[in-house]
């Protein structure tokens, strides 16, 4: 039940950008609600397609705390697959401060209602998007994660079995934007593209012998909205192929008005 199991974010998670609105686009000057930036209320939901080599199912995101509720603007998303039992799921906690951004800090492993894995990683937060005034623009970058002794690989899509622990360095870019067709709407959506090193580390090893691979996920992001696809890849020798997609298919969250 793990192979499709990770946030978006935010989710991706999460996982926010309209064509012909000035939400999030900075190119007219006009300043945004960084607070709307990403809509974190309680009970929304993004339902994705995910489709891949040997991937069909469908995959639900729902935030499940009230952000005015819990200290420091911390949030769980409960990402659960249809194809899997109502007690396995995983709940990825964020960081949303409302200002200039999203962080990934923790998740949950769920079997059958009880919790499997924990793993928290506060103080080297996974940076999953900056903005500012103005929102987000082409060009922009990031340091998106630097971490080592990360213990659950598969949560990244990584063979738990090669290594002991995973380190991984990530820089985000947001990489011009691409046309979404969501129902009658035409969303023009920034694409942020996620890469780096993966490090496979191993305890019986010296460091320095460590193997690392390359690792790429682009994320789709609307303003006020949220993520409305998300492609993973998988390397081999030494190319960047295409994996499993996740692409919108149902929200409660509504259009941002033009």
């Amino acid at each position: 039940m793990r192979k499709g199991l990770f946030l978006l974010l935010a989710v991706a998670l999460g996982a926010m950008f309209i064509a012909g609105c000035t939400t999030g686009t900075g190119e007219t000057g006009d300043k945004i609600d960084t607070e709307a930036f990403f809509p974190n209320e309680l009970n929304n939901y993004w339902t994705y397609l995910v489709e891949g080599d040997g991937a069909d199912y469908n995959q639900t995101q729902t935030i499940i705390d009230d952000p005015d509720v819990l200290l420091a603007g911390e949030q769980r998303i409960r990402i659960q697959n249809d194809s899997d039992d109502d007690g396995d799921y995983l709940e990825v906690t964020i960081i949303d401060d409302e200002t200039d951004s999203l962080e990934m800090v923790g998740l949950e492993l769920y079997e059958n209602g009880n919790r499997e894995a924990r793993e928290f990683w506060d103080d080297y937060p996974f940076m999953m998007l900056v903005w500012d005034d103005y929102g987000i623009n082409d060009g922009d970058e990031w340091d998106a994660w630097e971490i080592t002794g990360f213990d659950y690989p598969w949560f990244w899509g990584l063979p738990e079995s090669l290594m002991d622990s995973l380190g991984m360095v990530l820089t985000a870019k947001v990489d011009g934007t691409e046309d979404f067709t969501y129902g009658n709407d035409t969303l023009t959506a920034y694409k942020i593209v996620v890469s780096g090193d993966a490090t496979f580390e191993k305890d019986d090893e010296d460091p320095e012998d460590w193997d690392s691979y390359n690792w790429q996920r682009d994320y789709y992001f609307v303003p006020e909205f949220g993520y409305v696809k998300i492609q993973e890849y998988q390397e081999q020798y030494g190319q960047m192929i295409e994996a499993d997609t996740y692409t919108l298919i149902d929200t409660n969250v509504p259009v941002p008005t033009q």
